[in-house]
């Protein structure tokens, strides 16, 4: 669909790329380790983080935070700035209560929603000054991918490693079309945590609060194969979150 790739990196991106590697670590460690919970809590900065492992039947003796993290192909941290440990009574020089385990998805989409607003507004000016169609891709790496198409012809390609994915809409709308709400289920079933299509008017968002399990997947498969019926319960709910099993949420905002 290109004819042409940006590139743009912001310290916001940063971080949202740091934050989704730190969930997907302690999701890692909770499940292979079988700990009854993983606590996370970082620096106001986001350049340290810790994890506190609680009653696991397993533990990290014989392998370094470094070798795990290279085995997880994760790029932003180190031991250096990364503390696991099996002691609850850990005192911590920095605490975020915000940024806890159950809460580190929720901040993250509502990262990149602010950050495409600052950073990207300029792209989608052009978008409707010249007929031009733009799709925004936040990659693992901390990069937004901008691929430009014309007006009409875009298609989303299959990246890996995408933590969000948003395009623009030629038309005043911004509800997803089936072809549309597919690449929205590939995304999220495939790492991503947010989808979004934004026009002259509005952004619509589909956004993770948790991984999606297997009756969410299943509550969004109904969706797509009653794509008619989705589209006027979301035009009814149009303003409201709708949320989906509890993973996922649902929003259409007109101010972009």
């Amino acid at each position: 669909m290109s004819k042409k790739t940006s590139i743009v990196s912001t310290r916001r991106s940063k971080e949202i790329a740091k934050l989704y590697e730190l969930r997907i670590l302690a999701d890692y460690i909770e499940e292979e380790l079988d700990c009854e919970k993983v606590q996370v809590h970082i620096s106001p900065d986001i350049e340290k983080a810790y994890l506190i492992l609680i009653q696991c039947s397993e533990k990290l003796d014989n392998r370094s935070i470094d070798e795990l993290i290279n085995e997880l192909n994760l790029l932003q941290w180190s031991s250096n700035t990364l503390l696991i440990t099996y002691d609850s009574h850990y005192s911590f020089a920095y605490y975020s209560e915000d940024l806890i385990m159950n809460r580190i998805l929720r901040y993250i989409t509502h990262e990149i929603i602010d950050d495409f607003r600052e950073s990207l507004k300029s792209f989608i000016h052009n978008a409707f000054d010249k007929e031009i169609e733009y799709l925004f891709i936040l990659h693992r790496k901390g990069e937004w991918l901008i691929l430009e198409g014309e007006k009409y012809r875009i298609n989303i390609p299959r990246i890996n490693d995408v933590i969000a994915s948003i395009h623009t809409h030629p038309t005043s709308s911004c509800i997803p079309s089936r072809a549309d709400l597919e690449s929205m289920i590939d995304l999220l079933t495939s790492g991503g945590v947010l989808f979004g299509i934004v026009s002259r008017t509005c952004l619509f968002t589909a956004e993770l609060i948790n991984f999606i399990n297997e009756y969410t997947y299943e509550r969004l498969m109904r969706l797509l194969n009653n794509y008619d019926d989705f589209i006027q319960f979301l035009k009814r709910a149009s303003g409201d979150v709708i949320r989906i099993g509890e993973d996922l949420i649902l929003k259409v905002r007109y101010k972009i």
